[in-house]
Order: C-alpha cells, then structure tokens, then sequence
C-alpha cells in the first residue's frame, strides 16, 4: 500500500480490504475476547459460588457452634446458680455453726470457771474433810467397840433373864412345894418356927426371891 497513490481507485479498494480485514480481525477478537472474559467470568462466578457455599457453611457451623455454645451458657449459668446457692446456704449453716461454737465455747469457758472455783473451795475445805474423816473413822472405832460392848452385855442380860426366868419357875415349884408340906405337917396352933426344916427352907426360899427380885431390877 505504501507504493499505491492515495487518491487511486485501487488504493481505496486496497483500504476497504484492509478494514475489512481489520473489521473482521477485531470482531474475531472481540468474540474471543467475550468468550474469554465469560470463561475467566465463570470461573470467578463459579469459585465465588463455591467460596459463597463455604462461607454459608462456615456461617452455619458457626451458627451451630453458637447454639451449642448458648445451650452450654445455659447450663453453664444454671450449674452456676446451683452452686452459687449451695455456697449461700453452705455459708449460712457455716455461719449458724460458727455462731454455735462460740455459744458452746463460751459455756465450756463458764463451766470450766465453775469447775476451778469448786476446786478451789475443795482444796481449802479438803484438810477439815480429811480431819472429819479421821474424826469419823476414830468415831466408827469407837462406835464399833461400843456395839461389841453392847452385844456383850445383852449376851449377858439375856442369860441373866435365862437365869431369873428358870430361877422364878424352880422358885415357885419349891415354894408351891414346901406351902403343901407346911399344910399338910403343920398343926392348928403351931408356927413354922415349931419346924426348924421347914422354916429353915422358908427362910432360904424368902432370900432367894429377894436375889431374883434384885437381879429382876437389874435387868430392867
């Protein structure tokens, strides 16, 4: 084209040639270009669809996650609650316990003080419970000594009473014996002295009964 003429004929028909071809080079470029560009399109579109896909499922495993992770809140806080009202009431029966031993240490102190002054007092008084106690066994000695004494002497009362009992019956039994004798011996106008037997049995029997009269008050 550079050795034709600008205003020749053929340079013209060159030039429509040409643009022609130029016309259709572009237009087949173009449509590469398009099919090019709707290849690289979807492609994009089709790596977005499927990172779009990966996102949502990324999102709903999140979202799972999130449920999960309230559900575990809830039971979380609920567990919490629980123990936090195991602790308040652990406190309050630690409280009512404390308070309780306080009460008790403080009656123990008080008894222990009552404890101490009653061994004070039996530590002053113990020398006068130790004398009593002397004082008392000497008594019980003594005592004692006095019962044997006591026993001996109704040992011997008791014989005597044997002795005026079985005395008073031989008594009676020999005087009811020498009153026959002196009625059936003894005549109208005589005395017993007129029978110096039986006055003499008489006489012994009179002084019998005056030693069983004077062992009887004795005995009493």
């Amino acid at each position: 084209m550079a050795k034709l003429s600008y205003a020749s004929q053929a340079y013209t028909e060159k030039l429509e040639d040409h643009k022609k071809q130029l016309e259709s080079l572009v237009t087949d470029n173009d449509e590469q270009r398009i099919a090019s560009i709707q290849a690289d399109g979807q492609e994009g579109i089709s790596k977005g669809e499927q990172e779009i896909a990966k996102a949502q499922q990324e999102l709903a495993d999140a979202k799972k996650d999130i449920q999960e992770d309230n559900v575990q809140l809830a039971t979380g806080r609920e567990k919490f609650a629980r123990g936090r009202a195991k602790i308040i009431q652990s406190e309050s029966e630690l409280r009512l316990a404390y308070a309780t031993l306080l009460e008790t240490k403080s009656r123990l102190e008080a008894s222990k003080q009552q404890l101490d002054e009653s061994k004070k007092k039996l530590d002053q008084t113990k020398p006068f419970l130790d004398a009593s106690a002397a004082e008392l066994s000497q008594s019980a000695q003594q005592l004692e000594i006095a019962q044997q004494e006591l026993d001996k002497q109704n040992a011997q009362l008791n014989v005597l009473g044997a002795t005026i009992s079985s005395g008073r019956n031989a008594w009676f039994q020999e005087q009811n014996d020498l009153n026959t004798q002196v009625e059936s011996q003894v005549q109208e106008g005589e005395s017993l002295s007129d029978y110096p037997e039986l006055l003499a049995r008489q006489e012994a029997l009179d002084a019998e009964k005056a030693r069983l009269d004077q062992l009887d008050t004795e005995f009493e």
